[in-house]
């Protein structure tokens, strides 16, 4: 399930775990505005920063 962040305006920020068919669904923040959700990098578990995957192997 992928995460999505969001934002409100008045600063506060939240990540909710959401199935892909709710990716269009609008968060309330506790202040009663609607977040805006911001892009973020991806997570790409099994892969480090070197770009090889856990066994060694490089990543094509």
């Amino acid at each position: 399930m992928p995460v999505y962040q969001y934002k409100c305006s008045c600063g506060k920020e939240k990540e909710e775990f959401l199935p892909m068919s709710e990716y269009k669904k609008s968060m309330l923040c506790e202040c009663g505005e609607k977040m805006k959700k911001i892009v973020s990098a991806p997570s790409l578990s099994g892969f480090n920063s070197l770009g090889q995957s856990k066994n060694g192997d490089k990543e094509s």
